[in-house]
C-alpha cells in the first residue's frame, strides 16, 4: 500500500497533516504492523473517552474494535479514533442525517457493503443495540472505500464522513472550508497511538 497520494493530498490541505500522518501510521509501516495492538491499551482509550458509558460497554467497545480491525486489516485505533469524531462514544447516538449508532453507519452504507440484515426496522435496531455489529458494519464500510480509494486515507475519510459520490475516484480531494472531520479523526489517531 502506497502513501503517496496521500501525502500529495495532504501537503495541498495543511502541513501539520503530513507530520500527523507520519506520527500515526509510521510512513514506513502502516496498519498490520498495529493489529497486535493490546487490548488493555484499547480499553484503556475506551475508558478515558466514554465516561458517560458503562464498563460492559466500554469492555464491547473495545473488543470490538480489536476484532474489526484485525478482520479488515485496519488499526483499532483508528477505528476508535471515528467512533470517537462521529458519536462521542455514544452507542445510541442518531444524527440528523439518520446515522446511526457509535460509526454513525446509514442504511444505505450497510447495502453498499452488502451487510443489511433484511428490513430497514431490524437493520436500525442492530446498528443501535449490537455494538459489535455497528463496529463491523463500519468497519467494513472504511475497508471498502479505502479499497475505492486505492488506500488514500484522506480520501476515505472523507467520503466515510461525506459520502462516496462527494470524493472523485480520480483526481484531488475536494476541500470543504471549515470541514475538519479528517483533521480531528487523524488527530485522535495520533493521542491514542501514544497511548
Amino acid at each position: 500500500m502506497s502513501y503517496q497520494g496521500v501525502i500529495k493530498d495532504l501537503a495541498r490541505l495543511k502541513p501539520i497533516w503530513l507530520l500527523l500522518l507520519g506520527l500515526a501510521i509510521g510512513l514506513g509501516g502502516g496498519w498490520a504492523a498495529h493489529q497486535q495492538w493490546n487490548r488493555y491499551q484499547l480499553t484503556k482509550i475506551v475508558h478515558h473517552e466514554g465516561r458517560s458509558i458503562g464498563l460492559w460497554t466500554k469492555l464491547a467497545i473495545a473488543e470490538s474494535a480489536l476484532h474489526a480491525g484485525s478482520r479488515y486489516n485496519i488499526d483499532p485505533r483508528l477505528l476508535l479514533a471515528i467512533v470517537k469524531v462521529e458519536s462521542s462514544f455514544k452507542p445510541q447516538a442518531i444524527s440528523q442525517r439518520d446515522a446511526l449508532g457509535l460509526m454513525q453507519i446509514r442504511l444505505i452504507a450497510l447495502k453498499e457493503v452488502g451487510r443489511h440484515p433484511g428490513s430497514a426496522e431490524k437493520a436500525r435496531q442492530q446498528l443501535l443495540q449490537n455494538i459489535s455489529f455497528n463496529i463491523e458494519a463500519g468497519a467494513r464500510y472504511f475497508d471498502w472505500l479505502l479499497k475505492r480509494y486505492g488506500g488514500n486515507i484522506v480520501k476515505a475519510l472523507l467520503a466515510y464522513n461525506r459520502g462516496p459520490t462527494v470524493v472523485r475516484l480520480n483526481g484531488r480531494v475536494p476541500i470543504i472550508v471549515g470541514d475538519n472531520y479528517v483533521y480531528k479523526v487523524l488527530r485522535a489517531y495520533v493521542d491514542y497511538s501514544a497511548i
